[in-house]
């Protein structure tokens, strides 16, 4: 039975899918890309000491924080090839193999023996589920974004923005099972095995990720082009529409991984232990959930979402360096709720909520997937995934932990600037 056949089938027997089901389906794949990202940065300095040992603590941090990097890098290349598939093919399919691969890496993380079980190829285990979930994630964010902005246009904000509030989602549950592991286990059981549990249930929800994606039904307004290349095409016809979406999509990319970085930051750098440290990132993650489809709604009835995105930005600007300052001088757990809770609504409520509102007028159905997946994906490479193994590896180098600060002020400046110089509509 051929897979269009397969899908006739579980129509005809159990109903056409409806417009709440394919919006659950993409939404949880990717809140199951997020649960792995921050459960790595959440354990970065365990695995630093237990996949990547040297003899100085510093450089077993970068290298902890690089292996997390390689994803990134591979991004780019899981964009073209998934933005193309889905271009192509169709969005439902390229979503169910993005999962696919997210629970394949995942689990090889999971079961991965540490260095002083197997030596130099512990490390290079880590590294391939890396690679693997830089292809997936590569074509996740355009994907998602694209399959729930097409269901219904102009709630397109509303709708494309539930995927954050899965990443929020993914914050919580995430940060609350670190939470968990550092009540219930001691520290050499965590080191020991422990650790591994929610890696493990974050494996176990991929199969039901992918199993609903396949099931749910293609977006109304994708059609099959023949003999097509989406890749060539924005290379040839929109170089300057993707140049100007990867500077606006680099708040967003800095933004997430900063608060992804930040419970780490403060054990190393404001004297919190591990627990406390998480309570942030958790807060952070019940902001996440809320504030981006307010935002998105928002912007969708004002018609104008330049000026919401700008607020957010001008608003960093403005409180970055303080509130790292205040942070700084006050390393209280309700002070660092409060700055992480200030920086989620500026960054994934304001800010990143309308962005995929925007890029869907830009590019038209044919290339939609391919355009949003490559612009995103460097900037990721370029402001996101790196950001934690570059701090790390500034802060060292210039003995100043307010270099972060300094980052988000530098990238909202970008942003800000790349707004003023596009339109909505046209993006340039």
């Amino acid at each position: 039975m051929t897979e269009p056949e397969f899908m006739h089938h579980l129509e005809r027997k159990h109903g056409q899918p409806s417009r709440s089901f394919a919006v659950y389906a993409t939404v949880i794949g990717g809140a199951v890309e997020w649960y792995d990202l921050i459960l790595y940065t959440l354990y970065a300095v365990l695995f630093s000491k237990i996949f990547f040992p040297t003899t100085h603590s510093g450089l077993s941090i970068i290298l902890s924080f690089a292996t997390f990097g390689v994803s990134f890098i591979i991004r780019p290349m899981g964009a073209v090839f998934l933005g193309t598939y889905s271009d192509k093919y169709g969005r439902r399919r390229a979503l169910a193999l993005s999962s696919f691969l997210m629970m394949l890496g995942t689990g090889i993380l999971a079961v991965a023996p540490t260095y002083a079980t197997l030596g130099i190829a512990a490390p290079l285990l880590v590294v391939f589920s890396r690679v693997l979930q830089g292809i997936a994630a590569g074509g996740e964010f355009g994907s998602a974004a694209t399959m729930l902005a097409e269901r219904n246009p102009e709630l397109r904000g509303f709708y494309s923005s539930l995927q954050l509030s899965a990443s929020g989602l993914s914050f919580v549950v995430a940060s609350s099972g670190g939470w968990l592991l550092v009540h219930f286990f001691s520290d050499a059981e965590i080191a020991q095995w422990a650790w591994r549990l929610p890696f493990l249930f974050g494996f176990l929800i991929g199969p039901v990720a992918t199993w609903s994606r396949l099931r749910m039904d293609e977006s109304p307004e994708f059609r099959k082009y023949e003999n097509h290349n989406p890749t060539r095409e924005i290379i040839f016809y929109e170089r300057k529409k993707i140049l100007v979406a990867t500077c606006l999509t680099a708040l967003g990319a800095y933004g997430v991984y900063l608060i992804l970085y930040l419970p780490t930051y403060a054990q190393l750098y404001l004297g919190f232990d591990r627990s406390s440290a998480m309570v942030g990132t958790i807060a952070a993650g019940i902001v996440t959930i809320i504030a981006p489809p307010i935002f998105g709604y928002w912007g969708d009835k004002m018609k104008n979402r330049n000026i919401l995105m700008m607020s957010g930005a001008a608003l960093l600007v403005i409180t970055a360096y303080p509130a790292f300052i205040f942070l700084k001088n006050y390393p209280t757990i309700v002070n660092i709720v409060f700055v992480e809770s200030l920086i989620t609504v500026l960054v994934e409520g304001a800010y990143y909520a309308n962005l995929s509102g925007i890029l869907y007028s830009w590019f038209s159905a044919r290339n939609r997937t391919s355009a949003i997946s490559v612009s995103y994906s460097f900037a990721q490479l370029l402001f996101g995934g790196l950001t934690p193994m570059i701090l790390s590896a500034l802060i060292q180098y210039y003995n100043n932990i307010l270099i972060p600060s300094l980052f988000l002020l530098f990238v909202s400046i970008i942003s800000f600037s790349s707004l003023l110089c596009v339109d909505q509509k046209s993006g340039l």
